[in-house]
């Protein structure tokens, strides 16, 4: 019985320990150059309101990423999908030099890393 006490106890600690290291704050700074999982650059600027994600291709500049806020406890924002300006709302999570980026759009998700350059 003891034993299984003190697991549950190291078990609780573990799960704590990884909820506070992966915790999302409203002091996260995405600002900076990003690859995605596609070898593109996107540039995340600090706006008056958040941040935005821009990619450029020739002369043309357009946005990835919109209205990125915090917003009850989470990173959220709208993601654009260039070649057809498809719209779907995604989660950010900064994670060191990697940007977790989960996409979700009607009953469809997907999981995306970005790596800061």
């Amino acid at each position: 019985m003891k034993q299984s006490i003190k697991h549950a106890v190291m078990a609780a600690g573990f799960l704590f320990a990884s909820l506070i290291t992966f915790a999302q704050k409203s002091a996260d700074d995405f600002s900076g150059t990003w690859k995605t999982n596609e070898g593109k650059t996107v540039i995340i600027s600090k706006t008056a309101n958040g941040f935005i994600g821009e990619a450029q291709k020739g002369d043309k500049k357009f946005t990835v990423l919109d209205n990125i806020n915090f917003h009850n406890n989470k990173w959220t924002a709208a993601i654009i999908r260039p070649k057809d300006g498809m719209v779907a709302a995604c989660e950010l999570l900064l994670n060191d030099n990697k940007l977790n980026l989960s996409v979700h759009k009607g009953p469809f998700s997907k999981k995306i890393i970005w790596t800061k350059q």
